[in-house]
């Protein structure tokens, strides 16, 4: 039942342990000033498990349990300060009273004072943020129900009741057992002691040094209660009072019960009436202490049975006391992917008292047993946090991955056994195993000089050519589709009926091509044949409607056939391949979730080649190559320039201050808001600050922006993402515009209630994607060039030199800032390439040189 001071002793126990993290606030190790009152909420019943939100909301939820406001607090009640309905995040403050003047509260670093949980005083804290308003809420019953527990010594000798009772023991038996534990212990009641120059550990100090419940001997006690638990099969962390309150139950039972004394057994015990005897019983039976310390015992005994009879009578039934509960085969599946060519599961199963954990994968189609694998158990916090009655809950989380054959469909079942009983959970996902492999390249192209084609169809040769009757030409960009036209004979024509690929071989290049259209001219007698490179055949397949990929590597997705394309080489340059992504894929075809992954990923990008067919490079490009652009003849590494460059200045398209928004968001525009990446400076780049501009920016000063106290409500402001190096190219300008990206909205993959932390990488992916879109969205400075035939290894992407006379290059319209970038150094990045061969195999390339690596496309037209 629901209880103040588990409430209060929740914070207690992580009264400085715990950190502060707005955007790591759901434990084990970190919170925020909400989390942590949440938390605290649900640990002591008053709000259902897994209950989760913020400042702004806690008012509503205590309001949903009948909590009232009041105007002067007491132990117990909790607040809120701010402005109702704008103190979310940083703009507003919770914690818990103590007493009519103390809070204790999650609070962030000040200063020298470290951030985490503690015990402050009220009225000071809060003029330190201005006398925000404040509401503050009761419990309408007043007092938990349970006895007032003033000191740490009391909140363990009630826990350890509630644990025994439950068990049969009555009240006079506790006593005894309190009695022994505070002269064991020292009067402190803390189960994590360790006897002083000895061998001993523990409420009762279990020692194992001379005889041992459990083999080895050990003059280690803390290794001795945990060979006991592990005999007992107790889960739990064993220095809390829930596992060793029921160790000692166990161990009545197992050995350490020696029929001294009256009463000899363990049920008579239970049921003992006199508290001194029940203290001596305890010590002459279990106890067997070296020094008796009798009377100590007996009067400490006495004070517990006056402590215990003011408990309610019938603590798992009623009143608001704690109960410590048990769980039978619950559990839950966080994830069933693909990771690194494996099957990965990822969860928690627990039930009580079986602690032995396997993990079977099922074949989905047969029902037969692919694989059971004893886990090792993992520590889940987080279950702890939801259901803190149940005594080693935290001991059940498994991650294991297995080789399945490829086209397997799986689903997974987990095991809870003690040698003899088991629990089985079958858990409701699927996964069907696919695999991508990469494609052998065939690298037959860079030694070819002689002009062919090849007409396929399902893979094979059908026909087969060495004329065409036009000049072939095509062009090439970043993210982009390259096409191409080619005029055949008309005999070509039973060859060709729409989709059939196209290999065209020249000067050690391969177009790979599909059939996307056709024309006949019977006066002439010939065939138009219409060609698209082989990458548009990733438009053919589309990607699982809302397919969530959470914390994700680019190389992990591409793994499978869930957005790759089958038959293609992919090749991850640079550091593309361990990318991280948190992206939501809408019902589109894989080109275009191929697209999206880049342009929501900093600094990358995907091309095609024409050194092979199904193959791309995905990476951040920009490898520098050993050739030079100029004038002079051609050589080894140098490429003659046939024409005057020319110049092509755009800046119509600019925009160097930026908007947010999400078009798919069903909470609107706020839930695109860049407030977590504003309030995170640290984790901005320098170069693209995000600010919340004033409304009357004079352009001829340059931008301004405004500084907001941590009181002020944002909910209805505007976070705009700078480019510094934009305004700097626009001579000091403000040019605003807003971008707008789908499905960028915070997700959660297993259907609960979206966190901060959940916003927080929302919110820090839109403004990568922003920065990615205002490079893109820079004033343009293109160098067209005229050149003789490239090498075969020159890609779009790569940096080259130019040497030529910069004067030259450099128009009247170039700012200052960008005359003096041109300046800078010779290197420049190959933003285009167009091949031109004409009938003799004559080949000569338009080549378009920038300052920066762009493209000038959205996704939509590639």
């Amino acid at each position: 039942m629901a209880s103040i001071e588990t409430m209060i002793n929740w914070m207690e126990q992580r009264r400085g342990v715990v950190g502060y993290s707005m955007g790591d606030r759901l434990g084990p190790n970190n919170y925020d000033c909400s989390s942590a009152v949440y938390f605290s909420l649900v640990a002591s019943g008053f709000l259902g498990a897994g209950t989760m939100g913020n400042t702004d909301s806690l008012y509503g939820h205590l309001e949903g349990i009948g909590w009232q406001p009041v105007t002067s607090p007491q132990r117990g009640d909790v607040f809120s300060w701010g402005v109702r309905g704008a103190s979310g995040g940083r703009f507003g403050h919770a914690g818990i009273f103590v007493n009519s003047t103390d809070m204790i509260h999650c609070h962030e670093k000040s200063e020298n004072i470290p951030g985490g949980i503690s015990i402050d005083n009220f009225a000071t804290i809060r003029s330190y943020s201005g006398n925000p308003p404040v509401t503050i809420y009761r419990n309408p019953s007043g007092s938990s129900g349970t006895p007032e527990l003033n000191s740490a010594e009391e909140r363990f000798a009630w826990s350890i009741a509630q644990v025994l009772l439950p068990e049969g023991y009555n009240e006079i038996a506790i006593a005894g057992i309190l009695g022994n534990i505070d002269v064991e212990t020292g009067g402190t009641m803390n189960p994590d002691t360790d006897q002083k120059d000895g061998p001993a550990y523990g409420l009762v100090q279990w020692d194992g040094s001379q005889t041992a419940l459990v083999p080895p001997l050990t003059r280690n006690g803390r290794a001795y209660v945990q060979n006991i638990l592990r005999a007992a099969g107790i889960n739990g962390d064993y220095r809390s009072v829930e596992v060793q309150s029921r160790l000692i139950d166990w161990c009545m039972y197992n050995g350490q019960w020696l029929s001294a004394v009256e009463p000899l057994t363990v049920e008579g015990y239970k049921k003992v009436g006199d508290v001194a005897q029940a203290a001596i019983a305890f010590l002459k039976n279990f106890e067997r202490a070296g020094e008796e310390h009798l009377q100590t015992r007996i009067d400490a005994a006495q004070r517990w049975y006056r402590f215990m009879i003011n408990l309610p009578e019938d603590p798992g039934a009623g009143g608001n006391t704690e109960t410590f509960e048990t769980m039978t085969n619950v559990g839950c599946l966080d994830l069933l992917g693909i990771k690194e060519g494996k099957v990965l599961a990822e969860g928690w199963h627990f039930s009580s008292d079986k602690p032995i954990q396997h993990i079977a994968f099922i074949n989905a189609e047969t029902d037969e047993e692919l694989a059971r694998v004893e886990t090792e158990i993992l520590d889940r916090l987080d279950v702890k946090e939801a259901y803190p009655n149940v005594i080693g809950v935290e001991k059940s989380g498994f991650s294991i991955s297995i080789e399945v054959p490829n086209g397997t469909a799986v689903y997974v079942k987990g095991i809870r056994s003690n040698g003899s009983a088991v629990d089985e959970l079958i858990f409701d996902k699927i996964i069907i195993f696919e695999q991508a492999f990469d494609a052998a390249i065939d690298h037959y192209a860079k030694s070819n000089t002689k002009f062919f084609f090849e007409i396929l169809e399902g893979g094979k040769v059908i026909k087969r050519g060495n004329r065409l009757l036009n000049t072939l030409s095509w062009s090439n960009e970043l993210m982009y589709v390259p096409t191409t036209q080619i005029v055949l004979p008309i005999e070509y024509k039973e060859f060709i009926n729409g989709r059939e690929e196209i290999k065209l071989y020249v000067n050690q290049k391969l177009f790979h091509g599909i059939v996307t259209g056709y024309e006949l001219d019977k006066i002439e007698e010939t065939l138009t044949i219409d060609l698209s490179h082989v990458i548009s055949e990733w438009e053919y397949r589309q990607v699982s409607t809302n397919l969530a990929a959470k914390n994700r590597t680019v190389n992990d997705i591409y793994s499978t056939l869930d957005f790759r394309y089958p038959g293609w080489n992919m090749n991850y340059l640079e550091d593309s391949a361990t990318r991280v992504i948190d992206y939501v894929y809408s019902r589109q075809n894989k080109l275009a979730g191929l697209t999206k992954t880049c342009e929501l990923t900093p600094d990358l990008f995907w091309r095609v080649g024409f050194y092979f067919g199904r193959g791309l490079e995905v990476g951040s490009f920009g490898e520098q190559k050993p050739y030079i652009f100029s004038t002079k003849p051609a050589g080894r590494q140098n490429i003659r320039i046939i024409n005057e460059p020319s110049i092509v200045h755009e800046f119509d398209h600019v925009v160097n201050v930026v908007t947010v928004y999400g078009e798919k968001s069903d909470s609107g525009m706020s839930s695109m808001s860049l407030r977590e990446v504003y309030e995170d400076k640290d984790g901005q780049d320098p170069d693209f600050p995000v600010v919340i501009l004033r409304n009357g920016i004079n352009n001829e000063r340059g931008y301004d922006y405004i500084e907001f106290t941590k009181l002020a409500p944002n909910n209805n402001i505007e976070y705009s993402v700078i480019d510094t190096e934009g305004v700097a190219l626009e001579s000091g300008k403000v040019i605003e515009g807003s971008f707008s990206f789908n499905d960028l909205s915070p997700f959660n993959t297993n259907s609960e209630e979206i966190t901060e932390e959940d916003r927080a990488k929302a919110a820090k992916t839109a403004y990568d994607a922003a920065i990615k879109k205002l490079k893109q969205a820079r004033r343009s400075y293109k160098i067209n060039l005229e050149v003789e035939e490239l090498p075969y290894d020159i890609k779009i992407g790569d940096k080259v030199r130019l040497l030529y006379d910069n004067q030259q290059l450099i128009v009247e319209e170039c700012s200052n800032y960008m005359k003096k970038i041109l300046s800078m150094d010779d290197w420049f990045y190959i933003t285009a390439i167009n091949y031109d061969i004409d009938q003799n195999g004559m080949e000569t390339n338009g080549v378009t040189l920038e300052k920066y690596l762009k493209i000038d496309r959205e996704s939509e037209q590639q």
